[in-house]
């Protein structure tokens, strides 16, 4: 464990449990420097994948126009599936299991991160059957 500054201080949840919690920059710092300090890595990550889906791009359209429309036929279905990973399930049980570590409740949140591997795992074999079945 990190070594325990002044800032750190003791908190009970719910349970009655005493919990450590640590300076919060979010809360205590200035917002504008830790805005972009937090920031900085997601707009990284997006430009890097906006310029990975261009390259990609320009690979299939030297194949021909054929394969630039069977790309743009497929998009939204890739874009489906991102969007229900990463924005529906991946807030929703990101939310819950913070949550339940919030809460004290290692056990749940531990059983929550099972069940939604569980989830993803079977909405990917959904997924691989509708694109087989709907392909040519």
């Amino acid at each position: 464990m990190a070594s325990i500054n002044a800032a750190t201080t003791a908190t009970k949840v719910a349970s009655g449990k005493p919990i450590l919690t640590r300076d919060n920059p979010l809360l205590n710092r200035p917002i504008l420097p830790t805005l972009l300090r937090l920031s900085l890595p997601n707009m990284i990550a997006l430009l890097a994948t906006a310029f990975v889906a261009i390259a990609e791009t320009s690979y299939v359209g030297v194949l021909g126009t054929t394969p630039l429309a069977a790309l743009a036929l497929v998009f939204p279905m890739v874009m489906l599936q991102q969007m229900l990973s990463s924005g529906a399930m991946g807030g929703g049980v990101s939310s819950a299991i913070s949550r339940a570590i919030g809460a004290g409740q290692t056990d749940r949140a531990a059983t929550l991160a099972m069940h939604a591997t569980v989830i993803g795992g079977l909405a990917g074999v959904v997924f691989t059957v509708l694109f087989l079945v709907a392909g040519p």
